[in-house]
């Protein structure tokens, strides 16, 4: 006499029982919102043009036709910075410029590769 082995379970039963799973396991999560008090007045930030640094391919990081050099820290600090760069400039050259930014406090750098220069 042969034994048959019964299909326990169909594929699509399956299915179905992962999707209530999941179901059930994303409602329970609840979402949690911090309350801010609304009489705190807060002004807003006028959106300055950024300062434009453009690297050379020979490596010379300028702002507008002077030197990048500490006596611009001023001009940079706390401003947007967008540091341009040929296509055929040295990473090193664009690394330099990225970090001396940074490290005169920009509030943020961006780097746009590939204009011609």
């Amino acid at each position: 006499m042969r034994r048959y082995r019964r299909n326990v379970t169909q594929p699509s039963d399956i299915a179905f029982l992962l999707i209530l799973f999941f179901l059930v396991l994303t409602g329970a999560v609840v979402d949690r919102a911090l309350t801010i008090a609304s009489s705190e007045v807060t002004t807003a930030h006028v959106q300055e043009s950024p300062v434009i640094i453009t690297v050379d391919t020979a490596g010379v990081a300028r702002l507008g036709q002077s030197h990048l050099d500490p006596s611009l820290r001023t001009q940079i600090q706390g401003k947007a910075v967008i540091v341009e760069a040929s296509a055929d400039t040295r990473w090193d050259s664009v690394v330099a410029a990225l970090s001396t930014v940074t490290d005169y406090g920009a509030d943020s750098v961006s780097l746009s590769m590939g204009k011609q220069l």
